[in-house]
């Protein structure tokens, strides 16, 4: 991911919204490919990490249930019978994620659903939710050929180059 941007967001006092749509798109995809905050907010959207109805300014501060419900996407957390039974359908969606994380322990028991999500706090939960995506195996792996076919001749015979001359 982006080290320079976990650097910055370490030291900022409150998270705004653009900011945190830029470490959604990170978390997601190891990388930010979206130039301004509504290309963000498209891709975000379009695979349902973020919902439109929300209405998030860039220049506001996010809260932590929105980063909570965004990471629950991603992480493709199923969470429980609150959760899905609720928030499947639009009510409370933030607050059930939020819960779920904390009973995940991915977020400290004393933060409240739409309290100002903080740099720092931003940082922590960015690392516990990478843990759980490389657990769960989400993130794309580059597949290596490890079979000799290349190395065998038409009968099957392995190739084998000759011995080095003295």
């Amino acid at each position: 991911p982006d080290e320079c941007f976990q650097a910055y967001l370490a030291d900022v006092d409150l998270v705004t919204v653009d900011e945190a749509y830029r470490a959604m798109l990170i978390l997601a995809d190891g990388e930010d490919t979206g130039k301004t905050f509504d290309e963000r907010r498209e891709k975000l959207v379009a695979r349902g990490i973020a919902k439109a109805e929300w209405d998030l300014q860039p220049e506001n501060v996010i809260d932590s249930g929105s980063v909570a419900y965004m990471v629950c996407q991603i992480c493709r957390v199923c969470g429980g019978v609150n959760m899905n039974l609720f928030g499947r359908v639009g009510l409370g969606e933030r607050r059930y994620a939020l819960r779920e994380l904390i009973y995940r322990e991915m977020v400290p028991e004393d933060v409240v659903d739409y309290q100002y999500m903080t740099g720092a706090a931003m940082v922590g939960l960015l690392a516990k939710a990478d843990e759980v995506m490389a657990k769960k195996g989400l993130y794309e792996t580059q597949v290596i050929e490890l079979s000799d076919e290349t190395d065998r001749d038409a009968a099957g015979n392995l190739i084998v180059p000759p011995p080095p001359q003295k």
